[in-house]
This record gives structure tokens, sequence and C-alpha cells, in this order.
């Protein structure tokens, strides 16, 4: 695609470090690392002037330039050596980059309404190498997912490989205007049927819970109400329900369940530091349970969200009093399930390091975001027989769900 849009492109290979074992430097790889997972900055990114991008990192959420948000290049800097210092974007959106523009000095060698975005640099997973790279890739197509709240004036989309209800409604619907109303576009397809194999075990269980960070329960309210993953369950275990204090949910959202919620502010007391914590947006966990559970089964389950700007070794430290007091009680089956923030699939995890040296096995060994990433985690202790998992896709949040079989 690239080649048929652009007149000119040019590649941006990666810059891999490591700290030389002699000298105590960091010395520079000859070639970088192949990009071991697709949560990695890239490699190599070919680029030129019109490729469609995608931001793939956070760099200022509050200008609106967020992982996800897509523009086109309009220019590129190069330094003496001929190797790209920076790209100019003009983002999609109105608003995104208002502010980083209005700082750049504009002359007229500089593209008009462009952000520039600069190389950035973190550690590669699974190798102890830090990567500089533009925090970019290709964006002439993405995932359902990632176009949740996008507006345009045409899509073209594919829909060979939809996997639950509702995703071809998320997808057509981003466009601004139709020829048709969408609902009678869409009662002119085929209905979509859920394989039962696909979320349903084939073989009975004492216990399910379904596991999922769902990212806003009341913006996915519609969704979670048809999906039979959670309808199947006997427990559900949400991370990041977004709810306040004082928000109630529908009586239509999972009738036959009875809620336990707890929100963002009130997990944290108001010392410094979990101030900080409780008053930032989002957050928070909800656990239902079924109003029928037809096998009443005598199990510790907890449920933890740990925001990525909970400091790591401040966490650990209150998990490690957690998993105290738990190991000081009767000697109960123990599930701790929750989106940790902490990619497994890493080396050096040490929330899994910390929870092993506790007795306890990590049962999920599946990706569970659409980076490739593995931040879902469910572990357990004192089961006779070792629970299972698996990982079902779902469309209308970055995390896939988590369903656990207990026997």
């Amino acid at each position: 695609m690239i080649k048929d849009v652009c007149q000119q492109t040019v590649k941006s290979k990666a810059k891999d470090f490591f700290k030389n074992s002699l000298t105590g430097q960091l010395s520079q790889k000859d070639e970088p690392y192949s990009t071991y997972t697709s949560e990695d900055l890239q490699d190599v990114i070919e680029l030129g002037i019109f490729a469609r991008i995608m931001l793939i990192r956070n760099i200022d959420t509050t200008d609106g330039l967020v992982n996800g948000a897509f523009g086109s290049i309009t220019g590129i800097e190069k330094s003496q050596n001929d190797e790209i210092r920076a790209v100019y974007v003009k983002f999609d959106h109105p608003e995104s980059g208002k502010k980083h523009i209005s700082k750049l000095a504009q002359t007229k060698s500089l593209p008009k309404d462009s952000v520039r975005i600069s190389p950035v640099e973190e550690v590669l997973h699974g190798k102890n190498v830090t990567r500089k790279q533009l925090p970019l890739r290709l964006g002439w197509a993405a995932t359902i997912h990632k176009v949740q709240g996008m507006t345009v004036k045409e899509i073209v989309v594919s829909l060979k490989r939809t996997f639950a209800p509702g995703m071809a409604y998320v997808a057509l619907s981003r466009v601004s205007s139709l020829k048709e109303d969408i609902t009678i576009a869409l009662d002119s397809m085929e209905s979509f049927h859920l394989a039962k194999a696909a979320t349903e075990p084939s073989v009975e269980h004492s216990l399910t819970i379904t596991f999922h960070n769902t990212e806003g329960l009341l913006p996915h309210k519609e969704d979670i109400t048809q999906a039979t993953v959670m309808k199947n369950a006997d427990i559900i275990c949400f991370n990041e329900t977004w709810l306040k204090k004082e928000t109630y949910l529908p009586p239509s959202l999972l009738p036959d369940f009875i809620l336990c919620s707890k929100s963002r502010s009130e997990a944290y007391t108001s010392t410094s530091p979990y101030s900080t914590l409780a008053a930032a947006e989002r957050g928070g966990v909800a656990t239902l349970s079924h109003k029928d559970i037809e096998k009443p089964t005598k199990l510790v389950l907890i449920n933890i969200y740990r925001p990525p700007v909970y400091p790591l070794q401040l966490f650990c430290h209150n998990l490690d009093h957690l998993l105290d007091e738990v190991d000081s009680k009767e000697n109960l089956p123990v599930a701790i399930i929750g989106d940790f923030n902490d990619n497994v699939f890493q080396l050096n995890s040490k929330i899994l390091e910390l929870l092993t040296n506790y007795g306890y096995k990590q049962i999920v060994q599946q990706m569970t975001t659409e980076s490739g990433s593995c931040l879902d985690l469910v572990f357990v202790k004192n089961f006779g027989k070792c629970p299972t998992c698996t990982v079902i896709p779902i469309y209308y949040s970055f995390h896939d769900v988590v369903q656990i079989y207990f026997d």
C-alpha cells in the first residue's frame, strides 16, 4: 500500500542498546532485534509523505496524542547522517496535538497543522535491551476495537473474522452517513451465531468464573448483556468498571447476578501516595455472583486491579501483606484474579515472582490483550485439581475475556 501512495519511502531502523559487561556502558547493536512481541516498538518502519500511521504509545493524553490516534505523515526530519530524527503528523482528529502545534515555531518550512513526533525509548519485552524508535506503525487498517469512538466519512470493513455479536454494528456505525439506515443494512446480513465451543466448556464444571477488564461497564452495557460468556458464568469479576461510588447499574444488566462493587475512590485511603490514586479517573472492580449457584464452593476469591500508575514496588509490598493474611486463614482454595498491568511474557515479572514464592500457580498462558501481552492473570493455590482456563476474544475492549473452570 505504501508504495502505491508514497513516491519515495524511507526506513526508520530502531536502535537497540545493551549494557556492556566489560565497560558497564551502553553499547548499540549493529542490527536491531526482530520485534519480540506486537507490544514492542517496531524494529523497522517504512514511512513516506502521505503514509497513514497510527500512534502506538501515549505521548500526551491531555493533548489527544494517545495510543490509537490516526493521522498522515506530512514531513520527515533527518539528521546530517541521513537518519530520521522525527516525523510530522497531521492527525485526523482536529483537537489532537493542538497544544504541541502551538508550541512549535511556525515557519514556512514546517508542515502546517502537524505534530512533531520523535523517537521514544523503552525496554524490549523478554530482553535486557533498550530500544529507541518512533512510536508509530502504518495505519491503513485497524481492528474494530481500535476504531471505537472514531467517526469517518467512508470506510471499508472486512467481517471475515468477526467472533462476537455486535462487531459489525460497531464497525459500520463509524461512518457519519450511510445511503441506507444502518439497521436496515444489518437486517439484510446473515445472522451471526457464536460458536458454542468457543465460549462454553465441553464438560460440566463445579464452578465457572468469568474475568474481564471491560474498560467501562456502562459504556459497554449492551455488549455485556448480550455476551454468552457472561451469562454462562457462576461468578463474574470485572476490572476497570469506571463506576463512581454513587453509580447504580441498570437492572437490565445481568439481572440474575448479585453485585459487589468498589469504585476507585473507595479503594484507597486519603493519605499520600494513595490520595493521588484515589483521585484519578476510571479504575474500580466489581464481582457478581449468580443468584442460583447450583454447587456452592468454599473458595477465597480475590479480585484485584492494579492501575499502571500504582508504583510496582509499593503494590508488591501491599500484596505481600495480603498474602500473609490469606495464609493465616483456614487452608482454603484461593484464586487471585486481576489485571496487574505486569506482562508475564517478559522476564523478571515482580508480581509473578512474589506469588510464586507464596506457592501460587499462574494458569493463563495465552496473550490477553490486543497488543500481544498477558496482563490479565489468574493465580491459584490449595486446589486438589488445578483449575483450567481459556482466553476468549471480545471485540469491545482492549482486553480479552478469561474464563476459569473449577472441578
